[in-house]
């Protein structure tokens, strides 16, 4: 994978956008009246930093597998409190890219800083300033959601004092109140991302990294969870690190958008 800027937003021959779009405005005209009535369309408003702070950078970030080279020279600087898309299809190296910026996988060549700091795995306090969301979620499925939402937050080492306030207002927060005590596993999908979602942030993290977060969710519970990260961003100051294959909602994104498609 060798990073490129965004480009322009992909048009066929009639000047249309790519049928993504129309697949998605099918989906919500078929919702009941109430729901669709409820639908609002996600808007990321300018973000405006009172001094430019960068929260992470990376500069010819690579790995190497043997001879196959995953992620090639990547170089990019994300200022504090923005949202930052990393777009790409599956295999183009995003996931790896992502583990490298968190110290879960060393770098081949290049380096990548965190809050001006080199990623070290075992810098303890750098990386608790980080969130950080995958694929696979990193929930407990034998526990309840408030019982994860708990777990998590004595890992993050959060006061015991702390802990029931802070896992009341994720609950609230993120729209958890009705299957608190629900097991994850029985959970609709847009739900336990909201619940994963929670649990990267419930110790306040500067930093969200996120790796496809909304994928297999349907238009509806993808706006409702970008909605969640733009308030996070704007709202709270958390910087967001996000990748994605969703071409057209990266197009929200614009210009903070690098595009890793080989």
């Amino acid at each position: 994978m060798r990073a490129r800027y965004w480009q322009p937003a992909a048009r066929n021959n009639c000047g249309q956008k790519p049928h993504s779009a129309t697949l998605e405005q099918a989906f919500i005209a078929l919702l009941p009246e109430a729901q669709r009535q409820a639908h609002k369309p996600v808007v990321i408003p300018p973000y405006h930093a009172e001094q430019e702070e960068i929260a992470i950078e990376a500069k010819d970030l690579t790995m190497r597998f043997g001879k196959f080279v995953a992620v090639d020279h990547v170089n990019f600087r994300i200022p504090r409190g923005e949202i930052f898309g990393f777009l790409g299809s599956n295999g183009c190296g995003k996931s790896t890219t992502m583990k490298m910026l968190t110290g879960l996988l060393p770098a081949s060549e290049g380096q990548a800083w965190l809050f001006g700091q080199p990623v070290d795995p075992n810098d303890i306090d750098t990386r608790r300033r980080v969130g950080y969301m995958s694929q696979a979620f990193s929930l407990y499925n034998e526990l309840t959601v408030r019982q994860n939402l708990e777990l998590h937050a004595r890992l993050f080492h959060i006061p015991p004092a702390e802990i029931p306030a802070r896992v009341a207002q994720m609950i609230e927060r993120f729209m958890l109140t009705e299957v608190e005590d629900t097991l994850p596993a029985s959970l609709p999908l847009g739900i336990r991302q909201r619940l994963s979602l929670a649990v990267a942030v419930i110790h306040r993290p500067e930093m969200l990294i996120l790796d496809e977060p909304t994928s297999g969710v349907d238009p509806v519970a993808r706006d409702m969870f970008w909605q969640l990260m733009v308030d996070l961003s704007r709202q709270d100051k958390v910087t967001i690190f996000i990748s994605t294959h969703f071409y057209e909602r990266s197009g929200t994104l614009r210009p903070n958008v690098i595009d890793a498609r080989r």
